[in-house]
């Protein structure tokens, strides 16, 4: 007589030995569907339980760096960004060699080499990926970059086993400062902003903003007189003109923009760069939020306008490719008044912000960006608002 051998799947297995008879044959089916029989997937232990590795989610795996200091992270996000999943802190002489292996994900952890220049390899588990834009390079993840002289930010959309995401997302973690000498670097402001689809302002828009703001102070605002002011006759204390003057000691912010300064670049059919020569030097002018009498430094390093340079390049390997600038800006409470020799300056209306970029920025503070999440026009810009305290 013919028998089957019938395993499930347990810690212990057990065996069942089945005649073959016609009766049998009618059974087997109902036998089959009341043995737990050994999956078809790949399965992994956590937490005293299996966890089915072929399921997946995708992630963000963000990594942070700050040259200066070596200090480093690696954050975990959901797909969405609306929770951080785990995190790991580094500080030592190699920041970019970074691994997560706490909380939930011992289990599956994630190990990170990366260079000064944003390249490197990436392990989630037992898989590695290059870290690149272009899945077809990495292997099947995307890599967006953003790369200065003193900070690397990479965020790469990763898959993860699915059973990790929902665990950690139970566990709702308490995030971490992992840049306490130097801080956190300011350009995963702009990861942030890409990632949550800020506003983007187009070049056009911010030049049509300098004219409006250009032409409110033309002239100058100490030449304005009040017209029924002036039509009386000629005495200095009776003749008033408007002007601009800080409300209080102008509670200044730093409020940066960010700006692309070259045309997307597509090196798709292998490495190339965007040459300082294909970068453009622009204007940028400060910005006001009410009818301004006249503009006012408010006794800070600041400008009516400044121009950003294009002394730097970058350089992309089957990625889009773009130079962007940092440009510091100031911004502090103000108000119009009207003023006569006699009396002084009188306020009038509300207070409103004036923003104005600082003195002594041009040619610094580039970086190159890679990815098309990251990379927009030539013009385009993030404004980093309500920004930090603190003078320029």
């Amino acid at each position: 007589m013919t028998t089957i051998l019938i395993s499930r799947a347990s810690d212990t297995p057990a065996q069942y030995l089945l005649p073959i008879t016609a009766n049998t044959m009618r059974l087997l089916p109902l036998a089959l569907a009341s043995i737990p029989l050994a999956a078809s997937t790949p399965l992994g232990r956590l937490g005293g339980r299996y966890v089915n590795n072929t399921l997946t989610e995708n992630v963000n795996i963000d990594l942070q760096v700050n040259k200066a200091t070596s200090e480093a992270t690696i954050e975990i996000w959901n797909q969405d960004r609306s929770q951080v999943l785990a995190q790991s802190c580094s500080s030592s002489t190699s920041p970019g060699n970074l691994y997560l292996d706490n909380g939930h994900f011992s289990k599956s952890p994630i190990a990170v080499q990366i260079n000064t220049d944003g390249r490197g390899n990436i392990t989630i588990g037992d898989k590695s990926f290059k870290i690149h834009s272009n899945p077809e390079i990495s292997g099947g993840i995307e890599c967006n970059s953003i790369i200065s002289d003193g900070e690397t930010i990479v965020s790469c959309l990763a898959p993860v086993p699915n059973e990790l995401v929902r665990l950690s997302k139970a566990s709702r973690l308490t995030m971490q400062d992992c840049f306490p000498n130097g801080g956190a670097p300011k350009l995963a402001e702009v990861m942030r902003a890409a990632h949550e689809e800020r506003k983007v302002t187009p070049y056009a828009e911010t030049l049509r903003e300098m004219r409006v703001a250009a032409k409110m102070i033309a002239g100058g605002g100490n030449n304005k007189t009040v017209t029924d002011m002036a039509k009386r006759q000629y005495n200095p204390c009776s003749i008033w003109s408007a002007n601009t003057v800080l409300e209080g000691n102008g509670d200044p912010h730093q409020t940066p923009k960010h700006i692309q300064l070259s045309d997307p670049i597509d090196c798709g059919n292998g490495g190339c760069s965007v040459a300082h020569t294909a970068v453009k030097s622009m204007s940028i002018g400060f910005s006001v939020g009410a009818e301004l009498a006249s503009w006012i430094s408010g006794g800070f390093s600041v400008e009516q306008s400044v121009e950003t340079g294009s002394a730097y390049e970058c350089s992309g390997d089957h990625e889009w490719v773009a130079v962007w600038k940092i440009v510091p800006r100031t911004s502090y409470w103000v108000r119009n008044a009207l003023f006569n020799s006699c009396t002084g300056s009188q306020p009038v209306g509300s207070p409103f912000l004036l923003t104005s970029p600082n003195s002594g920025t041009k040619d610094r503070s580039f970086y190159c960006v890679r990815g098309k999440k990251y990379v927009r026009n030539l013009g385009d810009s993030y404004n980093i608002e309500p920004g930090t305290p603190g003078k320029p």
